[in-house]
């Protein structure tokens, strides 16, 4: 948002970027709401990808182990 410029900035060091909080609370009552149980799976999914998966194939690996 804030390469686009819709939230605007400035930067402090080159590195840290300054950000008003009446801008942040402006953009943030513009965006589409989600319901709050999506959101949270979403975030779950979001972060854990790799163990969810991980979980996956040791249980595939598990049945075909067991299945011989």
């Amino acid at each position: 948002m804030v390469q686009s410029g819709r939230l605007p900035s400035f930067r402090l060091g080159g590195n840290l970027l300054r950000l008003r909080l009446s801008d942040v609370e402006a953009v943030e009552t513009d965006l589409p709401k989600r319901p709050p149980s999506w959101e949270r799976l979403a975030d779950f999914i979001y972060f854990n990808d790799f163990y969810l998966i991980t979980l996956l194939v040791i249980l595939l690996l598990l049945a075909l182990i067991l299945a011989l």
